[in-house]
């Protein structure tokens, strides 16, 4: 993807985020190179997205993931084989689509032969199929990462 068209805020953030990447490439390339720069080197490099011209570097790619995180948490039962999923807080099989954002997104989790939840995902609007993993049940809050795995607690 190139830089067609983000507006206001957007475009905003992602110049922040390749910002503060080509500023953790300068400090690798230092630390891990010993790089020695020209002066006004390091200065032209953040220069770039600080006074960036979308007229002449407009359609190069810009690196930020435009998929939405998964709209759904998952809690599952740390005694037997039990796992629901939850939308805004509330017990839901229906989700968000990330392909055409639509809440029609069918939820259906089950367990594999290693303990890890998984949730399958189909959308009947545009046919969006994908299978989300959630690594292994958390018992310390707060968890990070896609989707969570909470124990249920009496």
């Amino acid at each position: 993807m190139g830089w067609t068209a983000p507006t206001g805020q957007v475009f905003r953030q992602v110049l922040i985020s390749s910002l503060k990447a080509e500023m953790s490439t300068i400090q690798d390339e230092i630390e891990n190179d010993g790089a020695v720069f020209a002066e006004g080197e390091v200065r032209a490099r953040l220069e770039f997205y600080y006074l960036f011209d979308s007229a002449t570097a407009g359609d190069l790619p810009h690196g930020v993931s435009t998929d939405p995180p998964r709209a759904y948490e998952v809690f599952a039962c740390t005694r037997c084989d039990g796992a629901t999923t939850t939308v805004h807080g509330l017990p839901s099989s229906l989700s968000y689509c990330p392909a055409c954002r639509q809440r029609a997104l069918e939820l259906r989790t089950g367990r594999r032969s290693d303990g890890r939840v998984e949730v399958r995902e189909a959308c009947p609007i545009c046919g969006y199929h994908g299978v989300a993993v959630v690594p292994e049940v958390v018992e310390d809050l707060p968890t990070t990462g896609e989707g969570k795995v909470l124990p249920f607690r009496k």
